[in-house]
């Protein structure tokens, strides 16, 4: 993941602290609740990423033997199937 589960929990109830100062919400739910809720859904949403750059990993072991030679970029091949994969899926990153 690629910030920690520190990170995100600052995140989120910066979100909180700034939709409810701005009164854009109001909470029908304690404020701790609704940091957890974001934690949450933020971790999955990274964790989806963490998981699709695995199955890249895996894709490009089958072209290991041409960035070994040099005939590809490893980190613009990593990207290209990132991306392709994400629009396959419908996965915003």
């Amino acid at each position: 993941m690629k910030l920690s589960k520190e990170r995100i929990g600052i995140l989120a109830k910066d979100i909180v602290k700034g939709l409810t100062s701005r009164h854009s919400i109001a909470l029908d739910i304690p404020e701790v609740e609704l940091v957890g809720r974001i934690t949450q859904v933020i971790t999955e949403d990274l964790m989806v990423e963490d998981r699709l750059e695995v199955e890249v990993r895996q894709i490009m072991k089958s072209y290991e033997a041409e960035l070994q030679k040099g005939d590809a970029d490893f980190h613009k091949m990593f990207l290209m199937i990132k991306k392709k994969l994400a629009k396959e899926r419908g996965i915003i990153l």
